[in-house]
């Protein structure tokens, strides 16, 4: 399962893909791994990797999305660096619209009559 998060504002508030192992089980931390070579990062992203001590724990501020694919969290991080709502952008259906009652001239004599 992968994760997008956004880190805390201390952390330079950026929005990543991760692994939900690297997450703690209140999802408030992030282990982050020590590789500066995306090459090799994007290959422990996908294949996984024992967290270790040489990995950083971070501040998260949120979860935006949780999926098992990891082509689907890339795409949800993207749209993590524009919106602030991911949930909202996809899954949420469009409102429907109120109907307005109309009054008659029936409907006006009858409340003058309550009063």
């Amino acid at each position: 399962m992968f994760a997008v998060i956004e880190f805390d504002e201390s952390c330079g508030a950026g929005v990543a893909v991760v692994r939900n192992e690297w997450l703690t089980p209140r999802k408030r931390e992030c282990f982050w791994p020590p590789h500066k070579d995306s090459s090799k990062f994007q290959k422990i992203i996908k294949q996984g990797s024992d967290i270790t001590e040489t990995w950083q724990l971070y501040s998260v501020s949120r979860v935006f999305y949780e999926t098992a694919d990891y082509d689907q969290a890339v795409k949800k991080s993207k749209i993590g660096e524009v919106t602030s709502n991911l949930q909202w952008e996809t899954e949420c259906t469009r409102k429907g619209i109120l109907k307005r009652r109309l009054y008659t001239s029936t409907d006006e004599s009858e409340n003058e009559n309550l009063l």
